[in-house]
């Protein structure tokens, strides 16, 4: 489950006079006390921070991988803020006016990731998480635009996808046979995969009007969530930044990626809490969740730099998908 991949990008690894710096702007006056810096993640930078004379505790984030997600992340959060748990953003430096790149400073927002309680083994805690993520990607998905695409500035649709399937199966063969990820599945695999994805493409005719907000990296390590009044909630979710207009079984594939590795009632709780907040299924949601992710994991094959455990993973989700199929 991601466990043992590289990161796409090395730690932006800061001293105290650039952190001090850095934090002029939303703490005049104050200097850093404390500085950890966060491992999670493949490719931004988070230092958890604390400062003088102040008891909250706060994030910088450097957006290294993209530098115009920090403006996605202002947008979104100015959207969603008061339906949908995120953090409180301070300041941000879009334009890495003060570094070199762009940066936020927000709130911590306290709490356990979500990956952690699912790694416990305690199915109590791991099922009620999952209704309480799925009540909130519900909520998400409340959030709709104009047209399906990626987003510029502002929330405004800036590369709108095209109609029907033809964007999906342009990405796809691109990835398999222009780019990197065809190297890494072999000729074989990357020709059955193709015929695969060509005689099942009709699964994605339902979702292709779908324009709502997805965040398009919904999983374990990007929601946070805490004990509330006796019951887990969402408290935060995190790591927006590859965020667009499009269908939200986006991201319900994301959630759904290793149910086999979860427990059974997984998947039925996270369903539940969606559809009893509103979200919609279409007929065979399964199937079509499906064919979504597989664009995600040749994504993830594409990389510069990829690692052999995350080559060997992505593969085995590959061929269990197209293994499993018919029983979905």
């Amino acid at each position: 489950m991601q466990k043992d991949w590289n990161r796409r990008h090395d730690f932006a690894l800061l001293d105290d006079i650039t952190l001090n710096a850095m934090l002029q702007p939303v703490f005049p006056g104050k200097r850093v006390v404390e500085a950890e810096l966060l491992t999670a993640g493949l490719c931004n930078t988070n230092y958890k921070i604390k400062v003088s004379d102040l008891a909250d505790t706060f994030v910088l984030r450097l957006y290294i991988r993209d530098r115009a997600a920090c403006q996605k992340d202002y947008d979104i959060f100015s959207l969603v803020q008061g339906r949908v748990p995120v953090p409180e953003l301070l300041y941000v430096d879009r334009d890495g006016s003060r570094y070199n790149t762009a940066y936020a400073v927000m709130k911590w927002v306290d709490g356990t990731l979500l990956s952690d309680v699912m790694a416990t083994g305690n199915t109590a805690d791991i099922t009620e998480c999952a209704y309480a993520a799925g009540t909130t990607l519900a909520h998400i998905g409340t959030y709709n635009f104009p047209q399906s695409g990626f987003f510029g500035p502002g929330l405004s649709i800036e590369h709108p996808f095209d109609a029907g399937n033809a964007t999906f199966l342009g990405i796809l063969e691109q990835f398999l046979f222009t780019e990197n990820a065809g190297q890494r599945l072999g000729d074989t695999l990357s020709d059955q995969l193709w015929g695969f994805v060509k005689t099942h493409a009709y699964y994605l005719d339902s979702v292709k009007d779908a324009a709502s907000l997805v965040h398009s990296d919904f999983k374990g390590v990007n929601i946070l969530v805490r004990r509330e009044q006796k019951r887990w909630q969402v408290a935060a979710v995190l790591d927006w930044e590859f965020a667009f207009a499009g269908s939200p079984l986006t991201d319900i594939a994301n959630m759904l990626r290793y149910e086999r590795l979860l427990p059974g009632k997984f998947e039925d709780e996270f369903i539940r809490g969606y559809l009893e907040e509103g979200g919609q299924l279409p007929h065979g949601w399964k199937r079509t969740c499906k064919l979504l992710d597989l664009l995600s994991l040749c994504e993830f094959l594409n990389a510069p730099h990829p690692n052999n455990a995350m080559i060997e993973e992505v593969t085995g989700l590959i061929v269990g998908t197209i293994e499993n199929w018919v029983g979905m």
